[in-house]
């Protein structure tokens, strides 16, 4: 179970032990039931001034709360760093690849390039030979 599951799970039994409905603590908390329902789901963590209001509404310990709440944003916290380690592989992946591409495409662009002077070359030279048989016979 993740801090932010046992954060929640810890607001539920709180409430229940209390007494209260998630509109009670809502309304003692300034925010709509709907918001105590997402702290409890766990999709939201309640801000650090809320955290110590609701300890109140609850009646449980607000040292004991903030414990929760600080493993649950150091869990987060780790989480995130986690994936923006990712991204940043990923990113670093893409560039060291877009890096070989442009390099590939530099390189077939200068062999293009070297063919399309062959040719031009050997255009001209044939048309010089053209033009050089021509005169030929015309004399």
């Amino acid at each position: 179970m993740s801090h932010r599951q046992t954060l929640s799970r810890f607001l539920i039994d709180a409430r229940g032990e209390a007494d209260l409905t998630q509109k009670q603590v809502g309304d003692i908390l300034g925010v709509d039931a709907s918001q105590v329902s997402r702290w409890e789901r766990g999709e939201q963590l309640p801000s650090p001034t809320r955290l110590v209001a609701m300890a109140g509404a609850l009646r449980v310990d607000a040292d004991v709360l903030r414990g929760l709440f600080m493993e649950a944003m150091q869990e987060e916290a780790v989480s995130a760093r986690q994936e923006r380690d990712l991204l940043l592989g990923a990113m670093r992946s893409f560039v060291d690849k877009y890096s070989e591409f442009h390099a590939a495409y530099e390189e077939i662009t200068e062999r293009v390039r070297r063919i399309d002077d062959q040719l031009e070359d050997r255009i001209a030279a044939a048309v010089l030979e053209a033009l050089n048989k021509q005169t030929k016979q015309r004399r």
